[in-house]
This record gives C-alpha cells, structure tokens and sequence, in this order.
C-alpha cells in the first residue's frame, strides 16, 4: 500500500498546484503494518515571526525523525502575505520540507491577507469530502491508527454557527465515517482550554461551544491548538486531552490560571508525539532540547451500551459454541487478536476478528448454568453482564525504545478504565477515575475524584461557582476536580 499524500513547494512562490512535478511523499509500507507501527510526528504553531527563537526551534526540529509535522496556524506574521509566509514559513522550514509532509490548519494572522488565499495557495491537502469553496481550509487524513482531522477556526467556523455553514456538519459527517479509527486527533487555531490573553476571543468561545462537543461525542482523544503564545495541556475534558502549543516563535504570552489546566508554561516550544500502538507519548521540548512536560495517554477499551450481540439474536441467550460481537471504540488494534483477551462468565472466548469498534468471538463451550440456556431450569443471565474485554499487558507496535510497556486495559458494558495524564491506568472504574495530575515545572495541581489534591477551600466555592459553570459545568462540591463525575450535567 502506498498513500497518496501531498505537501510540496516551490521555493520562488510562484505557484502551488497538485502537478506532476510536485514532490510526493510515498509511504510503501504494507497496510497491516501501518496500523501498528510506530508513528512519530511534531506539532508547533503561531511560528513565523522570523526571530531568533522561531530559528533556533526549526534547527532542533529539522535534527528530529518524523513522519509528518503538523501546524497549529499562524504560518506567517503580521498578516499571512506571499511575503510573510516566504519568510516566516517556506525559508525557516525548507530543510524538512524537503524531507517530510507538512499538514497545517490556518491561523488568524493567516486570515490577514485576501481571505487567507496566500495559505491556501501553499497547501496540496487531501479533498477528504469539502465542498470546493472550503477546500484547503479544512480537511482529513489517515496515518496509521490515526485519523487526522484540520479544522479553520477562523470564517469557516463564524460561517458555520451564524449561517448554516458547512464546516460543522462535515466533521460530524466526518468522524461517524472514521469512527473505527483507535486514534482520532484534531488540530485547529483557537484553543477552548487555555488560560491567557486570548481567552475571551470569540472564535475562542465559539471553539468551546460548538467544536468540543461534536468531538466529545465521536471519541476524539486529543485536542491541538495554538493562538495562546505559550505551552498549555488540559485536564481530560469530555474525554479529551487540549494541548496549545502557540510558542514556535512569535512573542510570549503568560499562562493565566484555568480550571481546566492541568499544565502551562510560557516557553518557546514544539511537541515531539509518538504513537505506538494503543499508547502515545507527547513531549514538550524547548529550544534547549529540555523536555518541559510530558504526558502519556492511553485510551480505555469502552463498550457501546448495547454493544455486545450474540448470534441467537436474543442478548440473555448464550448458545455455547456460538458467535458473539462486542462494538464499542477502542476495544483493540486492527488484527491484533492476541494483545486482548475476551471473557465470557470468566472464561476465555476465542476471538475471530479484532478492530478498534469491532471484535467477533465464539463463546466457549462450557459456559456455567446461570449463562448456558441449555441448563434445565436455568435463570439466564444477560450477555451484556457476563462479558469483559481485557488487554494484555505490552504494546504491539511499540517504538525501539520499548515506550510504553505495561499497559492493561479491561472494559466491561457501560463501564470504562481510564488512565490519567502520567498513564496510570485504573480497573474498570467510570472515565478519569483516581489519581491526580501534578506539573512540578508548573505549580498547578488538580484532581479527578475527590482523594486528589485540592485547590478550592469552601470559602472560595460559592466565589468560584459562576467561573465553572461558564464553561458548562458546576464545581464538586466534594473538591475541584473538574473531571469528577459530580459534575456531569
């Protein structure tokens, strides 16, 4: 299998169109080998200021192994013109250009030129479904496990609340195709959890209001954006990881305190991520090649309610020998059937196929009488009750570095396990149980579920109280976590 992805230039800026003479990056690489190898690939944004910090990071960078890089807007300041994105843009980042794909979403100051036709004129992206006037500003790929979705926070996403645009109902569109992705991360401009003076932009509150949660109902893991001039990563929120990494040049913005801010930091910075099977590993590196913070992520196995099908048709009906279909997200990676263990009633099922939102399975044989309707005067027990999914410890398609090992999993009908921030992983409790996040660079310490540590005394809560529920939820009146689960509305 090779893919046909794009990214190219011509270093006069004359023109940028998908001819033969473009470059194109080729990966041979079998198909059942792509969703289990190592994918490694950098993020950085609001870069082309062309100051010394934005150079020395390219230098670093260009030092890397990746195999793509993705930009988080704002290729070129102040305004995003042929000249701006030359300069800030084509000649800092020439070397790896030559070399890896670029794929990058457009920023504000990338708005400042023509409708951002500077922008698009650079990018040969995938048609991934867009309407032709939207092409370029907007898109989706496949790498690996991982569907990448860009999205332009920009006109696109004001077009799509006040008029009825497009942009909105192709993601939704969008992710319900590629719902069998283990992996789905998306990337665009302005950051619904970040803490700075950017905070109360309104493409920054219509990001919050009508992106995340499209993105909390399909299952998308992580969350990049830039805008904020610094190095911020939230706190789990409806079940994914924001990270803002707007330090790859332009002048530093501080870090303003947020409830859902687990981490901040203003530094000049890039992101090296790393995906090696069901785990990934986001580092923050700084212009020293220091590593500022780090987060491991590994999303649980989680069965759709309803999601488990026995062959008889009847789900309190077990026929031993019979086949049985679990669907769910996650449940495990494309043909790796012997990193998961299905159990039926305690006992193992021997697993047929195994996908991210599909495993099929032949229960066993000697299914005990509470479950085996062949037992005379049985109770028959729902399938949904005896069935659990767990994953082996280790990590198929794990770099050479052998990160991340360990990792265990197990999900049971309506129930999840979680793993914190630091890749703790829990035992089947509901999302973001146990454990709290702690950034010793950063000071900031927050918690999921009430042993963690706290920040609100209860003097402070009422004062609070209207500040949390500006972004949708109440406070925990327990502690401040605001992933507790006494905050679900």
């Amino acid at each position: 299998m090779r893919l046909p992805y794009f990214y190219s230039h011509r270093r006069k800026f004359l023109q940028l169109l998908p001819a033969p003479w473009l470059s194109r990056f080729l990966a041979p690489v079998a198909a059942a080998e792509m969703k289990t190898a190592p994918l490694r690939f950098l993020v950085f944004g609001d870069s082309g200021s062309c100051q010394p910090e934005q150079v020395a990071l390219a230098a670093r960078m260009t030092e890397e192994s990746a195999d793509l890089v993705l930009h988080t807007g704002d290729l070129g300041y102040p305004a995003g013109s042929v000249e701006d994105l030359k300069a800030g843009y084509l000649d800092v980042y020439g070397r790896m250009m030559a070399r890896t794909p670029f794929f990058a979403c457009p920023g504000n100051h990338d708005y400042g030129t023509d409708d951002a036709k500077p922008f698009l004129a650079l990018q040969s992206t995938p048609a991934s479904g867009v309407a032709e006037p939207d092409r370029g500003r907007y898109y989706s790929f496949d790498r690996g496990p991982v569907h990448f979705i860009a999205l332009d926070s920009n006109r696109p996403l004001m077009d799509a609340v006040e008029n009825g645009g497009r942009m909105l109902r192709w993601l939704e569109e969008d992710l319900r195709k590629h719902a069998g992705a283990f992996w789905k991360i998306v990337f665009f401009h302005h950051p619904p959890y970040a803490g700075g003076p950017n905070g109360n932009d309104v493409m920054t509150q219509l990001a919050r209001r009508h992106i995340t949660p499209i993105l909390e109902r399909h299952g998308v893991q992580l969350v990049l954006n830039g805008h904020e001039h610094s190095y911020q990563r939230s706190h789990p929120v409806g079940g994914a990881v924001y990270v803002t990494t707007g330090g790859a040049g332009a002048g530093l913005y501080p870090v303003h305190p947020m409830p859902q801010v687990a981490a901040g930091r203003s530094v000049h910075h890039y992101l090296r991520v790393e995906i090696g099977g069901w785990g990934l590993k986001l580092e923050a590196v700084d212009g020293n090649g220091s590593v500022v913070d780090e987060v491991n992520l590994a999303p649980p196995p989680a069965l759709a309610s309803g999601g488990v099908i026995s062959a008889v048709g009847d789900p309190k009906r077990m026929a031993p020998g019979s086949i049985v279909s679990l669907f769910g997200r996650t449940l495990a990676l494309e043909g790796a059937a012997d990193e998961v263990d299905l159990l039926v009633d305690g006992q193992a099922a021997k697993l047929l196929y195994c996908s991210p939102s599909q495993i099929n399975a032949v229960l066993p044989e000697n299914l005990g009488a509470e479950v085996n309707p062949t037992a005379a005067n049985s109770q028959w027990r729902d399938l949904h009750e005896v069935v659990s999914l767990n994953r082996r410890a280790g990590n198929p398609g794990g770099g050479a570095s052998g990160w991340p090992t360990g990792h265990r999993g197990s999900a049971r009908p309506g129930r999840w396990t979680s793993s914190s921030a630091r890749g703790r992983v829990g035992s089947g409790e509901e999302p973001h149980s146990g454990g709290s996040i702690r950034s010793e660079r950063t000071g900031f310490v927050g918690c999921y579920r009430h042993p963690a540590a706290r920040r609100l005394s209860r003097g402070d809560y009422a004062a609070r109280a209207e500040d949390w529920e500006a972004y949708g939820r109440t406070p925990c009146r327990r502690c401040d976590g605001y992933q507790c689960r006494d905050l679900r509305d």
